[in-house]
């Protein structure tokens, strides 16, 4: 559409009669993480809440983390399409974690965070 951030009034002509039709274009949602940046335990807790716009969807994923042998359980989000999501199975290592939000007109952001997770004792 090319249209830009703001109001824009249109003209319309039915009939030989001129109405006019305004049009606001808001501005395009913000994804923000918000979590401590080192989680110790096999768990933690990430937060979309101060993303900015009218969200309507969120989609969290995993972009990265440690190598898994087929006897690990893999890393899970408890609910990957709310606003809040708790992480589970994390091993030590680091991890990057994906947030990506869509507005009421399908625009979308992506926010990347990293974490690292600690002090936990692996048995070999």
């Amino acid at each position: 559409n090319g249209l830009g951030v703001g109001e824009y009034l249109f003209n319309l002509y039915l009939d030989d009669e001129k109405h006019q039709i305004k049009v606001a274009i808001p501005e395009a949602p913000k994804s923000v993480i918000t979590t401590d940046s080192i989680w110790k335990g096999t768990s933690g807790w990430l937060d979309g809440g101060h993303s900015e716009g009218d969200i309507k969807n969120y989609q969290w994923s995993l972009v990265s983390g440690p190598e898994s042998s087929e006897s690990d359980k893999k890393t899970e989000f408890d609910s990957p399409k709310s606003v809040r999501t708790r992480v589970d199975n994390l091993k030590n290592g680091v991890y990057m974690f994906e947030l990506e939000i869509y507005d009421k007109f399908y625009r979308s952001h992506k926010t990347r965070f990293q974490v690292s997770v600690v002090n936990q004792i692996e048995i070999v």
